[in-house]
């Protein structure tokens, strides 16, 4: 399949072996996949992403840095075909899904994030065929790919006080060194912070002021599976427009220029990437 291939901090667009679904496995033909993130830290700090994930034991973000990499895990696509035992949407169907697949030792990896399951940055993903979700004929395909991080913000929020009889819920969304300190300093007293954005590097904070002022600090990674159908719903019934949130589109050989536009948030706020577009550079949407 072609793909674009992470290699020494560049992606290099080139035929990559096509992955191959195994027992309860789906295999999805790529539409659309958001660039998370998660994926400009990977990139930018990727020795850094990796101790983190050995560190706190979260082998689902594991990967070797020195094989090819394809990455990408806010997919949509469609169905082309079950691995042996697999039940879910038939061959055709358009879906989204849970970026989950079981490695042959048992252990859940984050497709995109794992040398052995190729991501959406490539022509063809497999993940668990239980994992898929149908995405209904109101919603464009491609917009579905937002299903992935608009799920990481609800599921996040509810599991925050949001809502609820409290002074003030602040979410931090961005991976910048010395802002949640500066929160600390700054929030009203009895704020919760939802610490959703990743620091790669060493940072330093002043308990002691949030401390005084009965801050509560959160920190998010994920949200429960069945976040992700209900906000499937909402985009499908239109009660959110993700086409509202995507600002540009590139092929697969513009992912060295997406990955530069979303450093400079004044350019660009979801760039999604069709891999069966030509061309090198990001189109406004």
């Amino acid at each position: 399949m072609r793909a674009a291939v992470l290699e020494a901090g560049r992606f290099r667009v080139r035929e990559h072996p096509d992955p191959v679904p195994g027992p309860g496995q789906a295999l999805v033909a790529t539409e659309a996949c958001g660039i998370c993130g998660s994926d400009l830290s990977a990139v930018a700090h990727t020795e850094e992403f990796l101790r983190a994930s050995r560190d706190s034991a979260a082998t689902s973000f594991l990967f070797d840095p020195d094989r090819p990499l394809v990455m990408g895990h806010e997919f949509s696509g469609r169905v082309l075909a079950h691995g042996p035992g697999a039940t879910g949407p038939e061959p055709g169907t358009g879906v989204v899904g849970l970026p989950w697949a079981v490695d042959p030792g048992g252990v859940v990896r984050t497709v995109g994030y794992s040398n052995a399951f190729p991501g959406g940055f490539g022509e063809r993903i497999v993940v668990q065929a239980q994992a898929l979700l149908p995405v209904p004929p109101s919603l464009d395909l491609a917009l579905a790919a937002l299903t992935e991080p608009l799920a990481v913000g609800f599921g996040n929020i509810a599991r925050s006080a949001a809502g609820k009889d409290t002074p003030a819920v602040v979410v931090n969304c961005v991976g910048v060194p010395g802002l949640l300190n500066q929160l600390l300093h700054t929030v009203p007293r009895g704020t919760e912070i939802l610490q959703i954005g990743g620091v790669m590097t060493e940072d330093v904070i002043r308990p002691v002021a949030g401390i005084y002022k009965d801050v509560t600090i959160r920190m998010c990674l994920t949200y429960p599976p069945e976040e992700f159908g209900a906000t499937l719903a909402r985009l499908a019934d239109g009660r959110v427009d993700p086409g509202s949130l995507v600002t540009g589109e590139a092929g697969s050989g513009g992912l060295d220029a997406a990955f530069a536009s979303l450093r400079r948030p004044e350019e660009h706020i979801k760039v999604l990437i069709r891999p069966g577009r030509e061309g090198t550079g990001v189109v406004a949407r």
